[in-house]
């Protein structure tokens, strides 16, 4: 009786990046505003940080797809967006959220509309309309809003909230939409130190809760470091440095930040 071979195990590949910028450039006429390659891991949450004009906010336009590299590829979940037809855009747009912090909300709305527009990715044109009267799904957005302890605000114009009600309406929305990549750019700017921590605190729970990845432009280098898995350095259109949040010193925030001779 001949022995029979051992079963081959088969290692599963490694998720892809859900981003990744390879060999990037944005050029404006002469000017280079960005010159980087740079990736995000599905789960990850990674902060970009920099003096103003270092690059942030452009890696997040071309990340959805609002910004055109001059040369070089982003290839965001998994599509090449340089190739995508207009239907295939609309999809990877679908799945990434978006957190401002103007946070676009519509004030005469009702904070349960607000949170609602989450869905607007999947319904069609009728029945997001249809919504407009009156909420549909409303359970879903409910649930969401009870998670953020402001369920009671459903009902309530957006306009009349705090802005740290409004904030969480903002991810409220992101709960409802559950993209798989979550960007927000410099979503805590406007807010004092406590409040920014809370705001922070809640938007890396809403990420982690559904194993969502961040990819978030703050200028409190401290919030960035404890709040993320990654910290990416950026100045002048250039990654300084690319490293896990724990490895970060203060060595690296003043070299960044360090005014030029």
């Amino acid at each position: 009786m001949t022995g029979m071979a051992p079963a081959q195990q088969t290692t599963a590949a490694p998720p892809a990046n859900v981003l990744e910028l390879k060999d990037v450039t944005v050029r404006y006429g002469t000017r280079t505003v960005l010159d980087a390659s740079l990736s995000v891991a599905p789960g990850q949450k990674v902060a970009l940080v920099g003096p103003s004009g270092a690059g942030k906010s452009t890696v997040l336009g071309l990340s959805n797809g609002s910004v055109t590299p001059s040369t070089g590829t982003v290839t965001t979940l998994g599509t090449e967006l340089g190739a995508a037809t207009r239907r295939q855009l609309r999809a990877v747009r679908a799945g990434i959220g978006t957190v401002h912090q103007r946070l676009d909300l519509v004030g005469p709305l009702s904070a349960i509309h607000n949170v609602n527009a989450g869905h607007l990715g999947r319904w069609g044109l009728w029945k997001s309309l249809a919504s407009l009267v009156r909420p549909l799904e409303g359970d879903v957005a409910l649930a969401a809003m009870a998670r953020l302890g402001i369920e009671e605000l459903a009902p309530t114009r957006t306009e009349r909230l705090s802005g740290g009600e409004q904030q969480r309406v903002a991810l409220a929305r992101i709960i409802v939409q559950d993209p798989a990549l979550v960007l927000a750019d410099e979503p805590i700017s406007s807010l004092d130190p406590q409040r920014a921590r809370v705001v922070m605190d809640l938007l890396a729970a809403v990420v982690a809760d559904g194993d969502r990845s961040l990819l978030v432009s703050l200028h409190d280098f401290d919030i960035a470091r404890s709040v993320c898995d990654r910290v990416i350095g950026l100045r002048q259109g250039h990654v300084v440095f690319d490293l896990p949040a724990g490895e970060v010193t203060d060595a690296h925030r003043d070299e960044l930040y360090r005014l030029p001779a």
